[in-house]
């Protein structure tokens, strides 16, 4: 490739983190555009190059008769070498076969070069089929029964034992997850999550909530363990490279985003993504989460069809899934990233301030690497604004913490600073 790889970023929901892909495939040298809302994280960075507006459909969808030639006319425009999803909509959106079939040949083309086989587009975006397939493939997962009826879940339930993982299609993370610990919980939870998703199939006329799946509810066996997740980097169903992490500090039963993680080589995930990645025919970013028992074996249970908040930390520990991508799109050798001096643990930014503004954990602790990217303020100063509006009472312990955190880094930034907050 005789110029810089030009990456189109695309974000309906604005998910934290979701910046941090656009920054490190920047600092590579690649061209980078972000589609979707001028508010968003992403957009803020110093390294986009363009910003290509989405209109809305109220607060959240895109709207379903404009996204398709919207989407062409970006592409027009910006010639992208790769689509890239920052959330999960958007990466539904991008995997819709209404989309996909109405699109021109250029289009199809960028779409299949940068997600992969659209044979399996389905499969990725349902969390029913991906643990058939991942079994059926070998991939150690927990049983799972779709729950037609609550009293097929109930009987379901019965036979997997309680507690139970109850999930809704079209969701990801701990949205749309419940771990039900009795029949009565498991009744609650069924009937909301059974309005919730009769809610949701009002929509399927939009880009992104196309259901065929015949329930949006499933039970899967509950696993004892730590939760763990690998992204990677792909192309045609091969990986790139890839990174694990584990969520340092959780209960079994939480179902929230992780906000502490530390690196691990664990096996059975490097090979079961390598196997999923490859039936799957994927190509892009994908991530996948496990759940690690005490005996060490790693049980698939969800995947995500997009990159995670994560990627960029691997290069530390000498894994650089960016990079992989980067000297893929330019057809030159990738040459693996040499570890130096990694952290023990890390504290994803913003998520552990929003979890805990007064976490003991940033309190300058040696063992833990905060996440704050200071060499581009303009994201900074967003997530700053972001902390202070969801957690007003705690604004004035966030300003000295920000200006704390950022005197401590000084010394450590080679880039830009973050001026202009706190003032």
């Amino acid at each position: 490739m005789s110029r810089p790889p030009r990456l189109l970023f695309m974000t309906f929901s604005n998910d934290p983190g979701s910046d941090r892909i656009v920054a490190a495939m920047g600092r590579l040298g690649a061209q980078c555009a972000v589609a979707g809302s001028p508010g968003a994280f992403a957009a803020r960075s110093r390294f986009v190059k363009a910003f290509f507006p989405i209109r809305r459909f109220g607060r959240l969808l895109p709207q379903g008769l404009v996204v398709g030639p919207r989407f062409d006319e970006i592409t027009r425009a910006w010639r992208p070498d790769l689509v890239v999803p920052l959330d999960e909509l958007a990466a539904r959106v991008l995997r819709d076969g209404r989309l996909y079939h109405k699109a021109n040949p250029d289009v199809q083309r960028l779409i299949e070069r940068s997600l992969g086989a659209p044979a399996a587009f389905e499969t990725v975006c349902s969390r029913q089929r991906l643990i058939e397939t991942a079994r059926e493939c070998g991939v150690r997962a927990p049983p799972q029964q779709p729950a037609l009826n609550l009293r097929a879940a109930k009987s379901a339930a019965a036979a997997l034992g309680y507690p139970i993982v109850l999930k809704r299609e079209q969701t990801c993370g701990g949205a749309g997850v419940a771990i039900a610990a009795d029949a009565a919980s498991l009744t609650r939870a069924f009937r909301r999550a059974r309005l919730k998703a009769a809610a949701k199939r009002l929509t399927r006329w939009m880009p992104g909530f196309q259901m065929s799946e015949r329930t949006p509810l499933s039970l899967q066996q509950f696993v004892q363990g730590a939760l763990a997740f690998r992204v990677v980097a792909c192309a045609d169903g091969d990986v790139l490279d890839g990174v694990s992490f584990l969520a340092e500090g959780r209960d079994a039963t939480e179902t929230r985003g992780s906000t502490i993680l530390r690196q691990i080589e664990q096996v059975e995930m490097r090979e079961a993504t390598k196997t999923l990645v490859a039936a799957l025919g994927c190509s892009g970013f994908v991530a996948f989460d496990f759940i690690v028992a005490s005996d060490d074996k790693a049980y698939l249970i969800e995947m995500n069809a997009r990159p995670i908040a994560c990627g960029h930390l691997g290069r530390p520990y000498g894994h650089d899934i960016y990079g992989a991508m980067f000297d893929n799109l330019c057809q030159t050798p990738h040459a693996p990233a040499i570890p130096i001096d990694p952290p023990q643990t890390i504290a994803l930014f913003p998520n552990e301030l929003d979890r805990d503004p007064e976490s003991p954990l940033l309190d300058g602790r040696a063992d833990v690497f905060h996440d704050v990217p200071w060499d581009d303020p303009g994201v900074v100063n967003a997530y700053a604004a972001w902390l202070e509006q969801r957690h007003p009472a705690q604004r004035p312990h966030l300003r000295h913490r920000f200006r704390i955190e950022r005197e401590r880094a000084a010394p450590h930034r080679t880039e830009l600073s973050a001026p202009g907050y706190p003032p």
